[in-house]
């Protein structure tokens, strides 16, 4: 049984939410892109994490609720994929 995009990312945000608040925050943000990252030998750097949640946090109140997160993959992967 395969995915859809809106599953997928339901799924990856669940999975980083280590406090089960329906929000990521900085922390786990950083925890994200730090997988996302692994095995580049890039570090990421506040300000870059800084610059992913302004990004996907379309209600500005500094952290990235599953409901920004998933409808930003989704969209994301309509567009390419």
């Amino acid at each position: 049984m395969s995915m859809n995009a809106e599953q997928m990312a339901g799924h990856i945000f669940d999975f980083f939410d280590k406090d089960k608040s329906g929000t990521m925050d900085i922390q786990e943000v950083r925890a994200m892109l730090e997988e996302t990252y692994r095995g580049l030998n890039h570090k990421i750097s506040d300000q870059e994490i800084k610059d992913t949640i302004k990004y996907m946090d379309t209600n500005g109140d500094g952290t990235v609720t599953r409901e920004e997160y998933v409808t930003l993959i989704k969209k994301t992967m309509e567009k390419y994929f």
